[in-house]
């Protein structure tokens, strides 16, 4: 048996400047070949494939089957890719899994008659059944696995139980990509390595779907292990920045405190980020964070309005935000700021507070999203109830197929709630514009380049947002003196 996975590009033949390791092909291909399976990886978003040429490398490792792990904004692309891969060879066995896989289901196989297979829940011992058994008589006993049968019927299995130990999975063969590729404009190291220290959330965010593949339950990593894996990946690569892609990097504060202290036991001198969340940080926390090389925190804040929290069952206040900015600023630690607009109960009145926020906490780099309906998120199945979002709104049907427009489609129409009165383009324009157009702002981003060169990257990719309120001005300047 040969595998080949995917990971698909967004947009194809579009070469992205920064990007990191796809981490959910990257464990499937290390379970497999540990276990005899002979496995490659395509990262088509990294290398900017378009379809062709992933086709073309599929058909030229001539694997037994493929598997392609897809979010929701790259289903297009995987779908194309299963069907022109049987097109070419119908031999070949086609598998989706990954987030929109996990939350849609048996539909993949209804929209794509290309598709033998769908993986849901966490992939690496299913997959591995499928590969090591792959005789139909043996489908029936595979948990996780959604197939259609002999008569065409979809069959979907039960599903399997989450990993309780997750350091059998570690430490991942990096050498299956070439490491040179990956980048971060906030870490000033020229590659980065993207890790999870954890797996499950038990938060209940309604517009977060990680809890269908990954469960409720926390399970964490040795610290130790990962330590040994870092100290492995600066010898072998020499890479010292790292990007910890754990939803809640804090928030077990014990395993956090051991896993910094090995950092320091080590005498590790490395650099990295992480996420959290504002009620999970305290000053102590954050020191030992600050000393083992933290360089940045990413905190979703979502809202300025405590209404709109609540509505998205976010578990945390205001005066938290406030609070976790403020001690992290203290300890030394940069900060990265999420916020959404267009959430349900959203007017202009809390769109406006909670830029307000964003100008108040003052964080290094700020980032506005058009709220987003993505399927398996209590979000969804609220909006679809209220008709503030289309049904199936991430169906090829929706958006004609074409690729090159789903980037487009996703923020503008497609699972975008419709909100009476609110105008999401404008307000996330606003936003943008009004943070970072502050003298305050203009003044740090100066000296923060001077040291860090790659931080004028992170600006210049707001671009889009920012040079359209600049052409708005210069064509109203002109409006006036005729």
């Amino acid at each position: 048996m040969k595998v080949q996975l995917v990971y698909p590009p967004l947009i194809p033949g579009q070469k992205p400047r920064y990007g990191l390791q796809p981490l959910g092909a990257l464990y499937l291909a290390t379970f497999l070949q540990r276990r005899g399976i002979e496995t490659g990886v395509i990262d088509g978003e990294i290398e900017g494939l378009t379809v062709d040429k992933i086709v073309q490398r599929i058909a030229a490792s001539a694997p037994d089957l493929i598997g392609i792990s897809a979010m929701t904004p790259q289903l297009p692309v995987a779908l194309t890719i299963a069907r022109q891969i049987k097109s070419l060879e119908k031999n070949i066995k086609t598998c989706l899994g990954g987030a929109h896989a996990n939350a849609t289901m048996e539909e993949n196989l209804t929209i794509c008659p290309e598709l033998d297979y769908v993986i849901y829940g966490e992939g690496e011992y299913s997959l591995w059944e499928l590969c090591s058994k792959p005789e139909e008589n043996h489908r029936h006993l595979i948990e996780g696995l959604i197939y259609r049968d002999g008569t065409g019927k979809i069959i979907k299995n039960k599903p399997r139980a989450f990993i309780p130990d997750i350091d059998e999975l570690n430490p991942l063969n990096y050498t299956l990509l070439d490491m040179t590729s990956y980048s971060m404009p906030y870490l000033p190291g020229k590659n980065v390595v993207s890790m999870i220290i954890s797996r499950g959330c038990p938060y209940h965010c309604s517009y977060c779907d990680a809890y269908i593949s990954q469960g409720r339950k926390l399970r964490l990593r040795s610290p130790l292990l990962i330590v040994e894996e870092i100290k492995s990946i600066m010898e072998n690569f020499d890479i010292r920045h790292f990007s910890f892609k754990d939803s809640t990097f804090t928030l077990d504060r014990n395993h956090t405190l051991e896993f910094m202290k090995e950092i320091q036991r080590n005498s590790l001198t490395i650099c990295w980020r992480c996420n959290s969340r504002v009620d999970r940080v305290d000053p102590d926390l954050l020191r030992e964070m600050k000393k083992a090389g933290c360089q940045m925190i990413l905190f979703g804040v979502e809202s300025g309005s405590q209404d709109i929290l609540d509505n998205l069952r976010k578990g945390t206040t205001l005066e938290q935000a406030v609070e976790a900015f403020r001690i992290t600023h203290e300890a030394g630690i940069k900060t990265y700021a999420s916020f959404m607009l267009g959430n349900p109960g959203e007017t202009p009145e809390s769109a406006r507070r909670t830029i307000d926020l964003a100008k108040q906490l003052n964080p290094d780099i700020a980032i506005f999203f058009s709220t987003i309906a993505y399927p398996g998120t209590t979000i969804y199945s609220e909006a679809l109830r209220d008709n503030l979002v289309q049904k199936q709104w991430w169906h090829p049907q929706h958006y004609q197929g074409e690729e090159r427009s789903f980037a487009k489609w996703i923020s503008s129409k497609g699972g975008t709630l419709k909100i009476a009165g609110f105008d999401h383009a404008r307000w996330i324009k606003k936003a943008f514009r009004e943070f970072y157009f502050r003298p305050r702002f203009i003044l740090r981003a100066m000296k923060e380049t001077l040291c860090n060169p790659s931080y004028l990257w992170v600006i210049l990719s707001l671009l889009p947002n920012l040079t359209s309120f600049l052409l708005r001005k210069k064509q109203a300047s002109t409006e006036e003196r005729i």
